[in-house]
């Protein structure tokens, strides 16, 4: 979805959930959450687990890898940043789904793994693990293999924190 905008990704992963009948893995920043919100409905109805993983880095963090990072701050936090500064607790609870707030790569890994474990829809909040440069290798990198189904998706997450030097996962 990344190449068409960032609006209906959450739809759009529990499509595939349910088409596929597999539970699925879903990585999103917070800015593609915010205009995606009403979607959780969707996983709150949907039968197939979804766990959701929110990189919460406070904004639309990709565009600070492009020109318009050049910009002066206060026009590229306006215009491309766009934080929001939401608490996504809320979301959880407003749709009922279990919620899991993460402040280090041990702590997402371990509630990452309870969730496969639960087999039942997750959000789990990435409260800004990542520098910025780290989190945009990491994204680049794995968004083109998140369509290619679940196994590969995680492959690609364990892959590239342990390249990132990160640690074992």
């Amino acid at each position: 979805r990344g190449a068409s905008g960032i609006d209906g990704i959450v739809a759009t992963a529990t499509g595939a959930a349910v088409l596929s009948d597999k539970p699925v893995t879903l990585l999103i920043g917070d800015l593609a959450v915010f205009h995606d919100l009403n979607s959780f409905q969707l996983i709150r109805k949907s039968k197939t687990p979804i766990v959701t993983v929110i990189v919460n880095n406070g904004g639309g963090d990709i565009f600070s890898h492009l020109p318009v990072k050049n910009l002066p701050k206060n026009q590229f936090d306006t215009l491309f940043k766009t934080p929001q500064n939401l608490n996504f607790e809320y979301l959880a609870a407003l749709f009922e789904l279990p919620y899991a707030p993460v402040k280090t790569l041990q702590e997402l890994r371990a509630f990452y793994k309870e969730a496969l474990r639960m087999n039942k829809s997750v959000l789990i909040d990435a409260i800004a693990l990542l520098k910025p440069e780290e989190r945009a290798r990491l994204t680049v990198r794995i968004v083109g293999s998140a369509y290619q189904g679940q196994e590969h998706f995680e492959a690609d997450i364990h892959a590239h924190i342990a390249r990132l030097g990160l640690g074992d996962v």
